[in-house]
């Protein structure tokens, strides 16, 4: 009886502070401080909501910025569209030893347009209300959004100095997130191999490329799919670690 009334009162209260969190929002588009969302209007609202950090990114796509951090490291901001219209704030590193697979092989990609999230992590998702027949953010909830998210998202690109910091960030991935292990691509057990083959390490390296292409994916792309697929990573890891000396 005590948790069936604890739960009530729960759910209550979840009904409670969603139907303030409604009210707020219609009576922020009646202010006109909100906006009918769209996927070019969450952009442009953390955009907005992250000007005075963004200063010195450069914009690369829709919602995706970067900047460089040191040799081979860039710093990574996007958006990510989840379900419907949900989007999620996520930070990471574009590491140019580390390649990523197309429909005919691997790609290096070391420069700003080219910059491809390889190692991440995933923030807050931006609060969005359904009023009537739209979608409606409110930029100070965007706000709060990024606010929430920036300290993490700092101290991740602060720790990218060098290969053996990102292999460090890599490592403590793989040990702690296993949800990433099965869903993102690339893996941070893939940015280990080609972390540790950008550092020399080529026994290590193998062998965390083979506990790679050995373990489970929820889903994989066509191209990581492929049956090439082995042999295409084999080699573009023995080019690392040829580049290597």
């Amino acid at each position: 009886m005590r948790r069936w009334l604890r739960q009530r009162r729960e759910l209550r209260e979840a009904l409670a502070r969603h139907a303030a969190r409604e009210a707020a929002a219609r009576a922020a588009l009646e202010r006109g401080e909100a906006h009918v969302g769209t996927e070019r209007d969450a952009h442009e609202l953390l955009a907005a909501a992250a000007r005075e950090d963004l200063d010195g990114w450069e914009r690369i796509a829709p919602g995706r910025w970067t900047r460089p951090l040191a040799d081979g490291i860039r710093a990574l901001l996007g958006l990510e569209r989840m379900k419907g219209t949900a989007y999620r704030i996520n930070w990471g590193l574009s590491l140019a030893w580390v390649p990523h697979m197309t429909s005919t092989g691997t790609s290096l990609h070391r420069t700003a347009r080219s910059a491809h999230r390889d190692l991440w992590e995933d923030g807050p998702e931006l609060v969005h209300h359904y009023l009537v027949d739209a979608v409606v953010y409110v930029p100070a909830e965007v706000r709060d959004a990024w606010l929430e998210a920036r300290p993490a998202a700092q101290a991740f690109w602060a720790a990218a100095t060098s290969p053996d910091a990102v292999l460090a960030t890599a490592e403590r991935q793989v040990a702690e997130d296993g949800w990433a292990m099965t869903v993102h691509y690339p893996s941070p057990l893939y940015v280990v191999a080609f972390t540790q083959a950008r550092l020399g390490l080529a026994d290590e390296a193998r062998a965390s490329l083979e506990r790679e292409l050995e373990k489970f994916y929820l889903y994989l792309p066509p191209a990581w799919d492929h049956p090439k697929a082995r042999e295409r990573l084999e080699k573009a890891l023995a080019r690392v670690l040829e580049a290597s000396g």
